[in-house]
């Protein structure tokens, strides 16, 4: 490989890790006031109360070789499924997300230059910012959320959860940070990086 694809598939890595941490930050958001969402009047009206079902007993019956071998089959295409899922979610964090964020940048950079015709060049570098300014404004959101919203319906410690939070914002902004940097020192275009 030559230089610049090492250079790439550095920044795209860093890139990948950071919108990780940020869907991380977002998910803990999310289920910290989920339970406080589904509470509502609104929500509940639309659950139904569970019925509380009749037990059954029955004899176990015994087991076959063929019902083993259907297990042993089973867990092993589990544990392959498993394997090959942990291997593919950040690369397809990474990519789903670098094209939600392109998306918006490419979406409201006419807007901000309001339909100037610009420069290839600086069409370019505002774009590179934009898009940094985007992916800090995904990864300060969650965190303000949870900084400024009063958790008192939360069954953790205030401590816990903004410790949680920081951690992940603080993760998410740095490998992102990481990213421009590197994408700026090695020269690399922008619709490269993740």
């Amino acid at each position: 490989m030559n230089r610049q694809k090492i250079a790439s598939a550095i920044t795209n890595t860093l890139g990948a890790l950071g919108y990780l941490f940020c869907l991380l930050q977002w998910l803990w958001t999310t289920a910290l006031f989920l339970p406080i969402i589904l509470n509502t009047d609104f929500i509940k009206q639309f659950v139904q109360e569970p019925t509380t079902p009749v037990p059954v007993t029955s004899q176990p019956d015994e087991i076959s070789l063929l019902g083993i071998i259907f297990v042993a089959t089973v867990a092993v295409i589990m544990i392959i499924t498993t394997i090959f899922i942990i291997i593919k979610i950040p690369s397809t964090i990474g990519k789903t997300g670098s094209k939600i964020t392109h998306k918006a940048t490419d979406a409201a950079l006419p807007i901000l230059t309001r339909h100037k015709k610009l420069p290839p060049k600086k069409r370019l570098q505002l774009t590179a910012r934009f898009l940094f300014i985007t992916k800090m404004i995904l990864c300060i959101i969650p965190f303000g959320i949870i900084f400024f919203v009063d958790n008192q319906s939360i069954s953790m410690s205030r401590d816990i959860v903004i410790v949680v939070g920081a951690v992940t914002a603080i993760f998410s902004i740095a490998l992102f940070c990481l990213q421009a940097i590197l994408a700026k020192l090695l020269h690399i275009e922008y619709r490269q990086a993740l």
